[in-house]
């Protein structure tokens, strides 16, 4: 299983959302940058896999609200891939035990 955790204290924008998720999940150098390209993007991880999200809550609500959707279809592969493709959101100190 490929483990990968993603830190948000420094997403200040829907662009520091797109540069940390592209770079994490390792997109194609083409990601488009939006919603499409994201699910495009998301749906190519075939790969037992878990993303571990932490700090989502030091996000500012206008930000957080603009990412949103990413999250949720976030947890929609994580339905079609029958948990094959997790996801984990941690909000402040509700860190799992390794962390």
């Amino acid at each position: 299983m490929t483990v990968i955790e993603i830190d948000f204290r420094n997403v200040k924008s829907l662009s520091d959302f797109e540069d940390i998720i592209s770079t994490s999940l390792k997109f194609p150098y083409y990601y488009g940058r939006n919603i499409n390209a994201f699910w495009d993007c998301l749906t190519d991880i075939l790969d037992d896999t878990m993303v571990n999200i932490f700090n989502y809550d030091s996000i500012d609500k206008v930000t957080r609200d603009h990412i949103a959707f990413y999250i949720l279809l976030m947890f929609e592969y994580q339905e079609k891939t029958n948990r094959q493709f997790r996801i984990h959101l941690y909000f402040g100190n509700d860190l799992p035990e390794h962390k």
